[in-house]
């Protein structure tokens, strides 16, 4: 039966951890993947890296139905007809990659479970090819224009590299923001229920 995690909130080192490759993809890795979308419901998250939950692995899971219900975007039509997703509309990748992107650049507002509170202004390549294993053991590429998914990708792929969004944010910013997720995380204690 799935379980809700708990989730790695920063600074936890294991935020700046490079994952492990998988070799394998077996029922503790599928158990995983269950609890890995449970904790990311629960949450209200539209992407989950493993080290967010405490696993040091390259996977991550994304909710491909609440992205494509946030922006109406054409390409996602082409996603639906394929076999990039797993049950219930989830995206799940494993050692996911990016294999190329575009020099062009726009500022996309960020959130992240593992900095409860915080939003920052992010650059990230326009389109980006994404190579990744699926949940059947197949490789997929995945060629993504500018987009919520682009975006969502990406910032799951840092996490997966120990690179947190705010590290791409002024040592001041990276500063207040820290403060912020550290209030933000204090008063969540005190209201979190399960």
């Amino acid at each position: 039966m799935p379980k809700v995690l708990d989730l790695v909130i920063a600074p936890n080192k294991i935020l700046l951890t490079s994952c492990e490759d998988i070799k394998l993809i077996d029922n503790d890795l599928l158990e995983l993947i269950e609890n890995m979308i449970l904790t990311m419901n629960r949450f209200r998250g539209i992407g989950l890296a493993a080290n967010q939950v405490g696993v040091a692995k390259k996977i991550t899971v994304i909710d491909f139905t609440a992205i494509s219900k946030i922006e109406n975007h054409q390409f996602y039509n082409n996603i639906n007809n394929t076999n990039h997703l797993y049950k219930d509309g989830m995206l799940i990748m494993i050692n996911p990659l990016v294999v190329q992107k575009s020099t062009t650049q726009d500022h996309y507002l960020e959130g992240c479970l593992s900095f409860p509170g915080a939003t920052l202004s992010i650059p990230r390549s326009t389109d980006v090819v994404v190579q990744y294993i699926n949940i059947k053991g197949n490789e997929q590429t995945l060629d993504l224009p500018r987009s919520l998914l682009n975006v969502c990708i990406q910032h799951e792929i840092d996490h997966l590299n120990g690179i947190p969004f705010t590290n791409y944010v002024s040592p001041l910013k990276k500063d207040i923001t820290m403060k912020k997720v550290a209030k933000t995380y204090k008063n969540m204690q005190h209201k979190v229920s399960y």
